[in-house]
């Protein structure tokens, strides 16, 4: 996997920048099935356009997430599956997004223009075709619905908040070492060995971990070698 590193993202939209007119980015973020960026995301790529970024497409959630124009650029936070041969129960899995780009440069001047085109995928042969008539109305205003939200970073606070929340249990389960066992040692790690077993001092112990740069980095590295 290859982490996202603000500086080495910068030092590279920098470069490009040196020799072309503009810079898209594709983000691999986000969190699977969140249909709206986490602040901490959307503060990053806020940042990237600042630095230099004409446009930023974000993947990962597997889901239609809105968009913003940071700086006259614009940011797509999530275009959802365009073609995904894996079942899902959530219905938004099998709908997505083509964006088209329009740049145009008027002197020093770069501006990018977009349209969006909805796109629906049949749950049962994978075919895509461009959504029609009341899906598209549906999934248009969804986009729209997104975007107020992602336009007050308060609103936006509050839904990750909430979506956090909703995964608990699938995070409780991670802290179980038979996690990919089976469906009951998975339920014993939900609903028991995060609660119970792991003592309040161990649970800040490992916040610590993952809250500090060095120590996330050094239990990485040590992980990394135990795996491959």
């Amino acid at each position: 996997i290859s982490l996202i590193d603000d500086i080495d993202i910068s030092n590279d939209i920098k470069e490009a920048k040196a020799y072309s007119d503009g810079v898209v980015i594709i983000l691999h973020g986000n969190n699977e099935y969140n249909n709206l960026p986490s602040p901490n995301l959307q503060k990053k790529c806020r940042f990237y356009i600042e630095q230099g970024a004409s446009t930023i497409l974000v993947h990962h959630a597997h889901v239609i997430s809105g968009y913003e124009v940071w700086n006259n650029y614009p940011i797509f936070y999530g275009l959802g599956n365009f073609q995904f041969t894996l079942e899902s129960k959530k219905l938004d899995w099998y709908e997505g997004l083509i964006v088209t780009l329009n740049f145009e440069k008027i002197q020093d001047s770069l501006s990018v223009n977009f349209t969006l085109l909805p796109t629906v995928m049949d749950e049962l042969t994978y075919n895509v075709k461009l959504a029609e008539d009341e899906i598209y109305k549906q999934i248009m205003n969804q986009i729209e619905s997104l975007n107020l939200i992602i336009r007050s970073e308060k609103s936006l606070q509050k839904h990750y908040e909430q979506f956090v929340e909703s995964q608990r249990g699938m995070y409780y389960e991670m802290f179980n070492p038979y996690f990919n066992k089976n469906i009951l040692f998975r339920l014993i790690g939900r609903f028991f060995l995060a609660k119970i077993l792991l003592n309040s001092d161990f649970k800040k112990m490992y916040l610590n971990i993952l809250k500090c740069d060095s120590h996330r980095l050094a239990m990485r590295e040590i992980l990394k070698k135990i795996i491959f």
